[in-house]
């Protein structure tokens, strides 16, 4: 599904001639950063989820309200450091 201007795919699968898309949906205020295809989403904290693919990787990650983006990170010190894999998505955190 490709994304569109005005909606917010809660799946993107993202080519290969595009590594990162990030998708913003101005009416709904929600940010999508995605890498590659979605297997499985973890919610990281409210309005925030993680997405992991198949074998475990993380391909992307979304902001349901974009501007918590800037708040998530300043509540981790000014940076976010986000796991090449997750290898338990059930008790997964971003601590």
């Amino acid at each position: 599904m490709e994304p569109t201007p005005d909606v917010l795919p809660s799946r993107a699968v993202v080519p290969e001639s595009h590594p990162v898309r990030f998708t913003f949906d101005k009416e709904a205020n929600a940010l999508y950063v995605c890498l590659r295809g979605v297997a499985e989403t973890i919610e990281i904290e409210d309005g925030i989820n993680l997405d992991i693919d198949s074998e475990g990787f993380v391909p992307g990650m979304e902001f349901v309200y974009a501007d918590d983006f800037l708040r998530f990170i300043e509540r981790r010190g000014g940076e976010l450091d986000i796991p090449e894999r997750v290898e338990d998505a059930e008790n997964f955190s971003l601590a």
